[in-house]
């Protein structure tokens, strides 16, 4: 390895990055064989990101325990965790008692794994991510237009500009599929509504999934693990998409949090509805006092969406109660967004009424808002907008404040950027399409949050508005843009297109079409 080791090491870089470029995945772990230099380089590949399933976990556990270090150059690790199959007979069915109990034991093994072999990190180095979702492999059998329970959906890491490219692939091989198994879309739309009872989205939303130490036996080995759950600082990062429709209880989640992600400093947590009013109601009472009251010190960003489904609650039924929770909760975090059903009115007078927070930590806010509609009153925008301001007089942390609302032939930009010396306050909207003004009362309103300040005001259109405006076509204007959509998530509304996937997903009122 004489004439290896002369070459220059960004030459040999080069050659290595080469290998990993133009080799097929599997041939890397082989070439890390070659010697120690190369097994580091390949083992970093390797390990960067992880999509795992339950079934992996042993496998992963004795990787590591081989190697520890190994843990460091992990960056995203995603779990999904395969639950108990059932028949065609049976999705028609509301779980049996068996049924929950195998279920909550699978998951329960699987967090007990997953956090053992994650606590053997030394903290040298490194800090990695993880996306957790459970499902039936049989879901992905009997519901397969709801796309992201199928496998491939689990994407390797790659750069933005490919994941854009699969993403859209991966849409439209589904929409494809979707076609081809249920007939043209008329006949696909009516199978679908047919498929789609109250008794199949029972079984498919099935019961929320909780740690139960007590359903492992004392003489498995990670038995003691879920009684006494380990901390896992390596874990700065926590994402549950809405990828499938079943939950982990609060309770649970909470505990996890709590015990183990001890260093945890981003989470996004985004899922459905309930199915029922009152359930509804003791998810925001289980978001208030087992999640929220979880989260460690050390979490900065915190990115929370819910939205309805077929057959789901009434959407409006915690929208006061949520939003009080979240005026409250909003200053323990630099960074947060929350849901975009979140009414503002309530948001923003319960932060006013609160008064200036010396302790907020709050320095970048992203709302995404149905209440922006083109259809809301001139006089309702510009309330909000006022109170805005007035809410952000309460902020001394505040740097960024961005709301806006964009779908098709519709968008609209409202931004705040505030520094020592001056404040700036951006205002964009279609030239050729439904628009609000921004009155002079608004601009009077953050002049007073300016003070001594420079008071900067930049109301213009779009600069793209020809053709069709989409939703995605306000993704360039918006400064939180990865604080408002990881790039997965922009990855989707790039490659959204309105079709099969409309009798799962079903908007609660036109106006969520603007979100969802």
């Amino acid at each position: 390895m004489a004439s290896w080791n002369s070459l220059p090491p960004e030459i040999r870089q080069m050659v290595l990055q080469s290998a990993i470029s133009q080799s097929p995945f599997p041939t890397t772990p082989v070439l890390a064989t070659v010697s120690r230099d190369w097994q580091d380089f390949f083992e970093r590949s390797t390990f960067k990101d992880l999509a795992l399933t339950n079934g992996d976990l042993y496998v992963f556990a004795s990787a590591i325990r081989g190697n520890v270090t190994r843990l460091g150059y992990i960056r995203t690790l995603r779990l999904r965790i395969n639950l108990m199959p059932y028949s065609s007979r049976s999705k028609e069915k509301t779980e049996s008692a068996t049924n929950i109990t195998q279920n909550n034991r699978i998951f329960t093994q699987a967090l007990a794994v997953l956090l053992k072999v994650l606590s053997l990190w030394r903290g040298d180095y490194g800090g990695l991510e993880v996306e957790l979702d459970a499902r039936s492999p049989s879901d992905c059998r009997y519901f397969a237009f709801i796309h992201e329970l199928h496998d491939d959906f689990l994407f390797r890491f790659q750069d933005e500009d490919e994941l854009f490219d699969a993403v859209k692939l991966f849409y439209k091989k589904r929409y494809e599929e979707t076609k081809r198994t249920w007939g043209s879309r008329r006949s696909t739309s009516s199978n679908l509504i047919r498929t789609l009872n109250g008794e199949t989205i029972r079984r498919l939303r099935g019961h929320h999934l909780e740690l139960k130490p007590s359903l492992m036996n004392r003489g498995y080995p990670y038995s003691q693990v879920v009684r006494n759950l380990p901390a896992t600082p390596i874990v700065k990062g926590l994402v549950i998409r809405r990828v499938a429709p079943r939950l982990i209880a609060l309770e649970s989640l909470g505990k996890i949090i709590r015990e183990s992600f001890t260093a945890l400093e981003y989470f996004s947590y985004s899922t459905y509805m309930e199915q029922t009013d009152d359930k509804e109601r003791d998810f925001l009472d289980g978001l208030a006092t087992q999640l929220l009251t979880s989260l460690p010190t050390t979490l900065t960003r915190f990115s929370y969406s819910r939205r309805p489904i077929k057959d789901s609650c009434d959407p409006w039924v915690n929208h006061r109660p949520l939003a009080r929770l979240f005026a409250r909760a909003c200053h323990r975090f630099a960074e947060f967004r929350p849901p975009q059903d979140l009414r503002l009115v309530t948001f923003f007078d319960e932060i006013i009424a609160a008064g200036r927070c010396e302790e907020s930590k709050l320095k970048k806010l992203s709302i995404t808002s149905i209440h922006l509609h083109h259809a809301a009153e001139q006089r309702h925008v510009t309330y909000y907008l006022m109170s805005a301001a007035r809410a952000a007089a309460t902020m001394p942390s505040l740097r960024t404040m961005e709301l806006w609302c964009s779908y098709p032939y519709y968008g609209i930009l409202f931004r705040c950027e505030i520094d020592t010396y001056k404040v700036q306050i951006t205002w964009r909207y279609l030239k050729n399409g439904p628009r609000f003004a921004l009155e002079e009362k608004v601009v009077q309103e953050w002049e007073k949050v300016a003070s001594a300040r420079l008071f900067d005001v930049n109301s213009a259109p779009f600069d793209d508005t020809a053709g069709k405006w989409e939703r995605s076509k306000i993704l360039p204007y918006l400064h939180l843009k990865r604080l408002a959509y990881s790039p997965l998530e922009e990855a989707q509304i790039r490659a959204f297109q309105p079709g099969h996937r409309n009798c799962w997903y079903v908007p609660a009122t036109p106006e969520y079409r603007g979100v969802y």
